[in-house]
């Protein structure tokens, strides 16, 4: 062993370049796996011992208290809570400042003496004494929102109220922390929520807090709860609002794009150990090629073709196990970059310690897979014989056609050349080819996703919350009607219409969610999968999860009902919209809604305006023409605030990607173009001699393997291009929509292939620069 370890050593100062290109690949893989099976199997768990530290409900209900009574919290114990609590809470919605935007928002106050157990407040570090003047705030508002201690936290209401408090402290969330749905628990002195109480009389709600008995579903008992006391309710005319969450819900809205994160981590460190058994394979039948009159001497000597393969695999084995281990090494020193970016979408501040379950066996998978390959190439020593050895090798050579015969071929001289070597060696330009048309399809899907997500947000944001509109107008109901006339005739609009949406009721006994307008011609996003939304008043659209879960169908009749009414109605068509109950969604006509509640009022008009309307000045006009009847919304701007941080870390993965992709390009560039120039050198030393200049044959390394990189990144980038909406489409699925319908970028996807064809050129100019430095005569002799 120690003689075999001496060669290996000795071949590993011989080639000190490319054992540190590899080490460096082998390095990169171990980094980003380790990463992606961090975040897959640890990033959830430190949720879950927050929610553990705190004593987090399983269920979590708020409901007025013109619809709650003590009867909800018997019929949680009946369906299988095992543990029930409530407190008073005062509710108020309104437009507040979040990440330099308005957006409508939900402030939920209770008192800071609560004797709750469930949600224990746990303040972080820095939290001042609260007085009757602050709050105590969910660290939300500072992850995203953009507030510190001292800044003013001000709710405008639709109706006219305005609380201000300034922020004394951050807590730790468990619930109402997720930035698409805005909801922020607040905390008060008890003075100060009792002189709450008093001012807003009827904004009195009560929170009531649920843990499961063991064996109960706890999904089970969140859909019959929401049936037997909201939606069955007769109270239930459509204009009382109840919101409800659940810890799984909770836990998959703050880690989803971690685990998203996660799989394209894995997925690319998979890529690169593909890309890295390519180069293996090359270096060990390169090196066998190269080394063959000494293989023949160690076997003259008494080497058996085993030790002499053992020396070549402990060689790679030896690399890729130290580049894996440093790699994994090196992931823990990341995590702090990876988790402050992923912040931005849970409010998790992450901080795992070493992790045995995912270090080692990221370890032993990328060496094993280095070792399978050196150990199948190294099987080529078997072959040779030490007379054939000793000898070069020569009665393995084939001598092949003559490419581009420089006495009849016209053309530069050094591109003919180059197309010949290029031409001599199609195995090494195929696995060139290869590992830039993988890293290209890569790279063109991030940025796509990029693009989707950050630049032309339309669609991503039309299948998280619906209807994307320019602005929203929420009136009273004794001015809806008014004002609906007025936008529909003011100049600068283009549509203006009433909508109605998040109404509680069942399908066929299971909860929904309904949504309603007069006219769905009129809208103009895609959240419509198959068939037509509905025309009429017995007719309905349903969401594909709804179908999927219930066996229903396009043609289909379903019983919907809420609050004692019931009617039946006919399927036409299907949608998909996550914000909408995940899924779980009904679109009915305004006729359609009354069946089920015939005296509801619409209060909130959908607004599109002319291209060159300004929402602002849209706003400022209305706002100053109906005063608090009124409340205007920056739908688009108040989407990106709340969403923005979804591009923004798709965009530091795609940098981070594409970064590494150049990198690895680089790395196999290197290692081919300096094989290729040590094998050549005597023909480069030749050619030197006889006239050609260094620039000319730096010109020639450099246009040797252009060719394939160009084609590799071409045909990468075209896939990637071509396979965009089939990754996005994979991608909704898992969140329950069936299709994305997105499309990558043309422009974009040109430009990642532009930047990877011109990176490769300078890198290999930079490879290729050793060949001017050298003379003729080291070239020929050495």
């Amino acid at each position: 062993m120690t003689r075999l370890a001496k060669i290996a050593w000795a071949n590993v100062r011989r080639h000190q370049g490319q054992t540190a290109s590899l080490l460096a690949m082998m390095l990169i893989a171990g980094l980003v796996a380790s990463l992606g099976l961090l975040l897959i199997l640890r990033y959830a768990t430190e949720f879950d011992r927050q929610a553990a530290a705190q004593n987090a409900p399983d269920l979590s209900f708020a409901e007025p208290d013109t619809l709650y009574d003590a009867s909800h919290a018997a019929s949680a114990r009946a369906l299988g809570a095992a543990t029930v609590e409530t407190e008073p809470v005062v509710l108020l919605s309104g437009e507040v400042a979040f990440n330099g935007a308005d957006v409508t928002a939900t402030a939920m106050y209770s008192s800071v003496t609560t004797d709750a157990t469930m949600d224990v407040l746990t303040l972080l570090d820095g939290a001042e004494p609260l007085t009757d003047t602050s709050v105590y705030a969910p660290h939300l508002l500072a992850d995203l929102g953009g507030y510190r201690i001292g800044d003013r936290l001000t709710v405008r209401a639709a109706d006219g109220p305005v609380l201000g408090y300034t922020i004394a402290g951050f807590y730790n969330a468990v619930y109402f922390v997720s930035p698409t749905s805005q909801w922020y628990h607040l905390y008060l002195t008890a003075a100060a929520f009792a002189d709450l109480q008093a001012e807003l009389p009827a904004d009195q709600w009560t929170l009531l807090n649920l843990q499961v008995a063991d064996g109960v579903d706890a999904n089970r008992l969140y859909l019959d709860y929401v049936k037997a006391n909201w939606v069955d309710n007769p109270l239930n005319t459509g204009d009382i609002v109840a919101y409800s969450t659940s810890l799984d819900a909770a836990v998959g809205g703050r880690t989803f794009m971690a685990t998203i994160v996660a799989l394209i981590m894995v997925t690319f460190a998979a890529l690169l150990v593909i890309l890295a058994l390519f180069v293996v394979r090359f270096r060990v039948r390169t090196a066998i090629e190269d080394s063959t009159k000494d293989i023949g001497a160690l076997k003259a000597v008494g080497y058996t073709s085993g030790q002499v393969a053992g020396a070549l695999i402990l060689q790679y084995v030896g690399t890729a196990f130290a580049g894996a281990a440093l790699g994994v090494a090196l992931s823990y020193a990341a995590v702090p970059a990876v988790a402050a970016v992923l912040k931005r979408q849970s409010s998790i501040d992450w901080r795992p310690g070493f992790d045995a379950a995912t270090a080692l066996p990221t370890v032993v998978v990328l060496t094993g897979a280095i070792l399978l390959v050196t150990a199948a190439a190294a099987r080529r020593v078997r072959r040779l014989s030490p007379l054939a050895a000793l000898r070069s090798g020569l009665s393995a050579h084939s001598f092949r056609r003559n490419w581009f015969p420089l006495d009849r071929s016209r053309g530069p001289l050094a591109w003919l050349l180059a197309a010949k070597q290029t031409l001599q060696t199609t195995g090494q330009a195929a696995m060139v080819a290869a590992i830039t048309a993988v890293v290209a399809f890569t790279s063109v899907a991030l940025v796509s996703t990029y693009h989707v997500t950050a630049v032309d947000t339309d669609r991503f944001v039309g299948l998280i919350a619906g209807e994307l509109t320019d602005a929203q107008v929420t009136a009273t109901p004794e001015a809806a009607d008014a004002v609906l006339a007025d936008l529909q005739t003011r100049p600068g609009v283009r549509k203006a219409f009433p909508y109605v949406g998040g109404l509680a009721m069942t399908l066929d006994g299971d909860w929904a969610l309904a949504t309603a307008t007069a006219d769905y011609a009129q809208l103009e996003g895609s959240a419509l999968y198959d068939g037509r939304y509905p025309v009429h008043a017995n007719e309905v659209a349903i969401g594909v999860v709804t179908a999927r879960t219930a066996g229903l169908g396009i043609g289909d009749t379903v019983t919907l009902a809420a609050g004692g009414a019931a009617a039946e109605y006919l399927v036409t068509g299907l949608t998909q919209v996550y914000g909408d109950g995940s899924g779980y969604h009904v679109a009915l006509t305004l006729d359609g809604l009354g069946q089920l509640f015939p005296g509801y009022h619409w209060t909130l008009i959908d607004v599109y305006l002319d291209d060159s309307a300004d929402v602002t000045s849209f706003a400022d006009a209305v706002t100053a023409e109906y005063g608090d009847a009124v409340t205007v919304t920056d739908t688009r701007r108040a989407w990106q605030a709340t969403l923005g941080m979804y591009g923004d870390i798709f965009g530091a993965v795609a940098v981070a990607i594409l970064a590494i992709t150049v990198t690895v390009i680089g790395l196999v560039l290197y290692m081919v173009l300096s094989t290729t120039i040590r094998r050549r050198q005597r023909a480069y030393g030749i050619q030197k001699a006889v006239g050609f200049t260094g620039a000319q044959l730096m010109r020639q390394v450099t246009l040797t393997l252009l060719p394939a990189v160009a084609l590799g990144v071409a045909a990468g980038a075209a896939l990637g291009y071509l396979a965009f909406p089939a990754l996005m489409d994979a991608l909704f699925a898992s969140m329950g929509l069936p299709s994305a319908a997105m499309t990558a970028s043309a422009l974009f996807t040109a430009g990642v292939a532009v930047l990877l064809v011109a990176a490769a050129t300078a890198i290999a100019c930079l490879v290729a620069r050793r060949i001017r430095r050298v003379s003729a005569y080291t070239l020929v002799s050495e």
